[in-house]
């Protein structure tokens, strides 16, 4: 008799929190709030990220304040969709202050990052960064943590998902490609440390089946000991 084990279900298998849609919506009003007042006060610029303001002048709370603010109605709305969505699920599945935690201080990570490859005139604004890096953190978590699934279907996945909706068709000179790079690469980063951090917890949601196969015996043998039947 030989015993298979198959794994049945993982910390993924279903959501583990309450409040996505709020604390998604709530992230999303922040966004379009400061993008307003950014757009139309006098002291909008305040909130905006230069190299010459955050590392000359000390003004660290532009680096989040950048963050929510958008250039035009376009680019918010470009960000918006996918913002949103990966907001949810990162909530839904990782609760609302790891999601707060992670997001803000990723995005913080990417600007500082970002900021050191371009002039220190130039500015940097939007929530694309934080876009890329919950997509790094989510798929990370997910090629670690879904096993139920192989790992070639998993990379498939990953791969699928991630041309069809992050690589961009065009250029666009506006846009801050480095800053989506650098947006993922932190995002997979902090996947793998909270993976490692929680591993024990994480891998506590598995659950498993077992099935067992019978040895089928030759056609001579007798079972009863009664010779060749």
């Amino acid at each position: 008799m030989e015993g298979i084990k198959e794994l049945k279900s993982t910390y993924l298998t279903k959501p583990h929190f309450k409040g996505a849609k709020l604390g998604a919506l709530f992230f999303l009003s922040l966004c379009v709030l400061l993008s307003v007042f950014y757009w139309h006060h006098p002291l909008g610029d305040l909130l905006l990220a230069k190299g010459d303001f955050v590392f000359k002048e000390g003004d660290i709370y532009r680096l989040m304040t950048s963050l929510f603010i958008h250039g035009d109605l376009g680019h918010l709305l470009f960000n918006s969709l996918m913002l949103m969505i990966l907001s949810y699920f990162v909530i839904e599945y990782y609760g609302v202050l790891t999601f707060f935690f992670y997001s803000i201080g990723g995005g913080i990570l990417t600007n500082v990052l970002t900021l050191n490859t371009m002039k220190p005139d130039i500015g940097l604004l939007g929530a694309s960064g934080v876009v890329y890096f919950l997509w790094g953190f989510w798929l990370m978590l997910y090629l670690l943590i879904q096993r139920s699934v192989t790992l070639s279907r998993r990379l498939m996945k990953v791969a699928a998902v991630s041309l069809f909706l992050f690589v961009p068709s065009s250029f666009d000179p506006q846009v801050s490609y480095m800053a989506h790079s650098v947006g993922l690469g932190v995002g997979l980063v902090t996947g793998v440390g909270h993976f490692l951090l929680f591993k024990e917890r994480l891998r506590s949601f598995e659950t498993y089946k077992y099935t067992f196969e019978f040895e089928e015996e030759g056609a001579d043998y007798d079972p009863f000991g009664y010779g060749e039947v």
